[in-house]
């Protein structure tokens, strides 16, 4: 190995671990007392382990209804994905539809468009679905879908990055 590439090497291992410095900080954090994680000057490692804080966590929060409620919005995006995105992507990749490369293409814009910039027109949409959530007929009066798994699903349910990953893993298969 050359000595440039050993340089490059090491330099990169060296960024790695400064990068996962956070993450192992967090991580020894979690199984110190509290004095040791508000001692002076800081140290890595604790001086005791303990387990206490996953015990306050889970007994003083919601915590295991918190995490319900993840793995119920989560389901409804992979499955939604699975049954909606991936036969999209398939037939952005295999069938003749007329004007498929531009209708992908203004699917893929979409992708372009930064999260923070639909979050307030999201939030609306969701508030002011009509006949839901004690809205009338116009939309309004009620809450919508707000506090509901759904609300906090829908604008996961397609996912234009699955469609395009699917559309590119069905272009890599052969037609026959």
């Amino acid at each position: 190995m050359s000595r440039a590439k050993l340089a490059c090497n090491v330099g990169l291992l060296l960024a790695a671990i400064l990068a996962c410095l956070p993450l192992i900080w967090m991580l020894m954090s979690s199984i110190k007392p509290m004095s040791d994680i508000f001692a002076w000057p800081p140290r890595l490692f604790p001086t005791s382990l303990t387990l206490d804080n996953y015990v306050q966590v889970i007994k003083e929060s919601h915590f295991p209804r918190y995490f319900l409620n993840s793995v119920i919005v989560a389901s409804m995006v992979v499955v939604t994905n699975l049954f909606i995105a991936l036969p999209a992507g398939y037939a952005f990749a295999r069938l003749p539809i007329p004007k498929r490369d531009l209708i992908f293409l203004i699917v893929l814009g979409t992708m372009m468009i930064p999260t923070n910039v639909t979050t307030i027109p999201l939030f609306i949409l969701a508030r002011n679905v009509p006949l839901i959530g004690g809205n009338d007929i116009l939309g309004a009066g009620g809450t919508g879908l707000l506090n509901t798994y759904f609300g906090i699903a829908l604008p996961h349910l397609v996912l234009t990055f699955t469609i395009f990953s699917a559309r590119q893993f069905f272009l890599d298969i052969p037609a026959e």
